[in-house]
């Protein structure tokens, strides 16, 4: 996956690059950085830091990266947060644009940053979260690399009060958990879904009719011609997720690149999607696309049939990805930050 927000221990991470928040002096205090060079082999860390001197604010130095599984360790120094006036932003960006800018001079695959600065750098934790997914997904729009965001904990990431208040009062209207409610709203949408539902029956039970005749006239010729192949068959029974999908794509007129980088993909899925007429998605992966094609709830609701799923109520997943398509926000690093602070999965691969 492109970008992935993962709650791990840095130093266990088997990627190319992990990123060290360190300080000028690049000497382990605290934090993520005692813990990186410990684990490495502080020892040898040092005397390769030694050698760099004191590095400025943005400024980056490679090292090996000792014991860990990683194969290099880049330090960079991010800025101390006073009042978000004294470019700290600025400086925070360079940090991840310089540490992004020397994996691909290396033709990196992986790499994976802490959040820099909103540790013992005060940095408040949604600004350095905000920075980090803005550099990071404006780098990966012109570039093919796995990148991780690694958090120690759930209170050193988080999404806006406001936007949290947001999708926790639309899950209270909708999620069904159990039978415990207020004004007894949960039994009145439990019955006005078994309605729903005997309606859908009722449907399905009509369309299983008229598959049964529709059936047996397009295989009847089957059965009597040779000339006819299984692929034929197929053909005739409808869409499958992978043709449904790139003809979203091409009625939108985007481009594959465009649709599968704002869908938090990687171009290897991608190409199995598209030279595997019978491919078989997961949920997170049709809903990353929902989300990159900017589709409609109906637009949606078809995608996913197209793949043997639906929409639940009875699923945090779903109805958080339905908030954001109810009020148009298609920001998929915006739904990843929010499902994250949920406890759910994230879209994409």
């Amino acid at each position: 996956m492109p970008l992935d927000i993962i709650r791990e221990d840095i130093t266990k991470l088997d990627v190319d690059i992990i990123v060290d928040p360190t300080n000028r002096e690049m000497i382990p205090e605290a934090g993520a950085c005692r813990h990186i060079f410990e684990a490495a082999g502080k020892a040898q860390l040092e005397s390769e830091c030694a050698k760099f001197g004191k590095l400025g604010y943005g400024e980056i130095a490679v090292t090996s990266a000792g014991k860990l599984p990683a194969k290099k360790i880049i330090h960079t120094v991010g800025p101390v947060w006073s009042d978000g006036h004294k470019g700290e932003e600025i400086i925070l960006r360079t940090c991840y644009i310089r540490s992004l800018e020397y994996a691909a001079s290396i033709d990196a695959e992986s790499i994976a940053f802490p959040l820099i600065s909103a540790g013992h750098r005060y940095y408040p934790r949604e600004r350095a979260l905000r920075t980090a997914s803005d550099t990071i997904k404006e780098f990966l729009s012109s570039h093919e690399m796995s990148v991780y965001l690694v958090v120690y904990d759930d209170e050193a990431f988080g999404i806006s009060q406001k936007l949290y208040d947001e999708v926790e009062d639309y899950l209270d209207a909708n999620y069904e958990d159990d039978l415990e409610d207020q004004g007894g709203a949960f039994l009145q949408r439990r019955r006005e879904r078994q309605a729903a539902e005997n309606e859908q029956l009722r449907v399905d039970e009509s369309k299983t009719r008229q598959n049964a005749d529709y059936s047996e006239r397009i295989l009847q010729p089957v059965f009597e011609s040779r000339s006819v192949t299984i692929e034929d068959i197929k053909h005739r029974m409808g869409e499958t997720f992978s043709e449904r999908l790139l003809r979203y794509i091409t009625e939108r007129n985007k481009t594959d690149a465009e649709v599968y980088k704002k869908a938090n993909i990687d171009r290897k899925h991608f190409s199995k999607i598209r030279s595997n007429r019978e491919y078989k998605p997961t949920k997170y992966t049709v809903m990353a696309f929902v989300v990159a094609l900017e589709l409609s709830m109906d637009e949606a609701k078809d995608l996913l049939q197209s793949a043997g799923f639906a929409f639940t109520d009875s699923s945090k997943f779903d109805i958080i990805v339905q908030f954001f398509i109810s009020h148009g926000e298609y920001d998929i690093y915006k739904i990843n930050e929010a499902l994250y602070s949920f406890g759910q999965h994230l879209l994409g691969a």
